[in-house]
C-alpha cells in the first residue's frame, strides 16, 4: 500500500521564507542578476554578468558565500537588505584568499 503525505506545518513555513528571501533578492538586484533556486538547499545570484563567480546563501545557515572579491558589496548589500527584512543576522563567509 502507498502512504501519501502532505508538507508538514515547519516545510510550509520554511517555503514561505525561501520565497520571501528570493523576492528580497530579486529586488535588491538589477534586472541583469541571475538568480536560481535550488529546492530546499540554497539561492545562487549572479548579480553581474561582467563577473564570473556567484553569491550563495544558505538560509537556514544565515549564511552568504562568495568566492571573488568583487562579489563582497554585493553579499554585504543582500545581507543587509535580508536584516531590513526581519531577517537575521546573516555571516557572509569569503573563500578566497586575499
Amino acid at each position: 500500500m502507498v502512504k501519501v503525505v502532505g508538507l508538514t506545518k515547519e516545510e510550509i513555513e520554511e517555503r514561505k521564507r525561501r520565497n520571501k528571501l528570493e523576492q528580497i533578492t530579486k529586488t535588491t538586484f538589477t534586472s541583469e542578476a541571475q538568480i536560481t533556486t535550488q529546492f530546499n538547499s540554497w539561492i545562487e545570484i549572479k548579480p553581474n554578468p561582467k563577473i564570473y563567480s556567484s553569491i550563495f546563501v544558505t538560509p537556514d545557515r544565515h549564511r552568504i558565500r562568495i568566492d571573488n572579491p568583487e562579489l563582497f558589496s554585493y553579499a554585504q548589500t543582500l545581507a543587509e537588505a535580508y536584516e531590513r527584512n526581519g531577517e537575521p543576522e546573516f555571516t557572509i563567509k569569503k573563500t578566497y584568499e586575499e
